[in-house]
């Protein structure tokens, strides 16, 4: 087998360490307060579109702008806005 070529076992195996340790380096902040955010704790809300709320889980009759991070009393407060929202409609 020439030089440059890798099983692709061995590759996947260096992706995943360099994805892990590029992990560990990322610093994720709130979307709503901007701090810091431990990965362990951390709450991903999907924005959408049709009416500017976040959700855990998109409705199916909604466009995404994509999912954001929380911390979690912020993620417990957006889906508090989105149910009164809701409610309200």
């Amino acid at each position: 087998m020439p030089k440059y070529l890798v099983p692709i076992s061995e590759l996947l195996y260096l992706c995943s360490i360099n994805n892990k340790q590029a992990m560990k380096q990322q610093l994720i902040k709130c979307t709503n307060c901007g701090r810091p955010i431990d990965p362990k704790k951390i709450k991903w809300l999907e924005l959408s579109i049709t009416d500017g709320c976040y959700y855990t889980v998109l409705p199916s009759s909604h466009l995404s702008q994509g999912s954001f991070s929380f911390g979690t009393d912020c993620a417990i407060s957006e889906l508090k806005r989105t149910l009164k929202s809701i409610r309200q409609a």
